[in-house]
């Protein structure tokens, strides 16, 4: 990731980073970069995990169902509730 925020026309883009994490504390360093750099920031979870303070969309998954069918339903939430222009996907543990 580039050192720069958005450039002025990505800025008025609604643009999201949304991952699924199994560890809180690595999610959160990570999810904190990308929000500095303008994204918007939604992160999957497993059920009983507590939400983050980086994180605008949070979601809890019981059981976790593989880290494409979490990513499907995370862009599909992000579209439907917050009307995504683009949606980057990724992870904090690779």
């Amino acid at each position: 990731m580039a050192d720069e925020t958005l450039p002025n026309a990505a800025a008025e883009l609604n643009i999201w980073y949304a991952i699924p994490s199994a560890n809180v504390g690595r999610a959160e360093a990570c999810l904190r970069k990308w929000k500095q750099k303008g994204y918007r920031i939604a992160v999957a979870f497993d059920k009983g995990m507590p939400e983050i303070p980086s994180a605008e969309l949070h979601m809890w998954m019981d059981p976790y169902p593989g880290y494409f069918p979490t990513v499907n339903q995370m862009c599909a939430r992000i579209l439907k509730d917050h009307g995504a222009d683009i949606i980057v996907t990724g992870g904090d543990d690779m």
